[in-house]
């Protein structure tokens, strides 16, 4: 009877420390579970708020947008993030200044807005 006493302690000391594992496993669990619905609740308004503008585009919109010869830098660097978004490859071109080839969204973007579905 001792021994098994005896035996009984051990696994009882290795399923204590086990449960300190897990409890600390879950704790920490937790702790990045909120964290991370903290976050959501800060993205929650600004993505609802980027849907909303994007149902005020319009085809011309568009259109004038593929018009645009040289389009403003913020313009560029949204069309680059859509064609990105969307699995869209980059075109490369050479800079003539450095004769270095660089990446170049804006031609593929340009070819993507001219697609009849690009809106939906």
């Amino acid at each position: 009877m001792e021994g098994e006493a005896v035996e009984a302690e051990k696994i009882r000391v290795v399923v204590a420390a086990d449960e300190a594992v897990a409890s600390k496993a879950a704790g920490e669990a937790n702790a990045i579970k909120e964290d991370c619905e903290r976050e959501l609740a800060l993205a929650m308004p600004i993505l609802e708020s980027a849907a909303k503008a994007l149902q005020c585009i319009t085809k011309n919109d568009i259109s004038n947008a593929k018009k645009m010869l040289k389009p403003p830098a913020d313009q560029v660097m949204v069309l680059s993030a859509v064609c990105v978004l969307m699995g869209i490859p980059p075109a490369y071109k050479t800079n003539p200044e450095t004769q270095k080839k660089e990446v170049d969204y804006l031609t593929p973007a340009i070819k993507m807005l001219g697609e009849l579905n690009f809106l939906e």
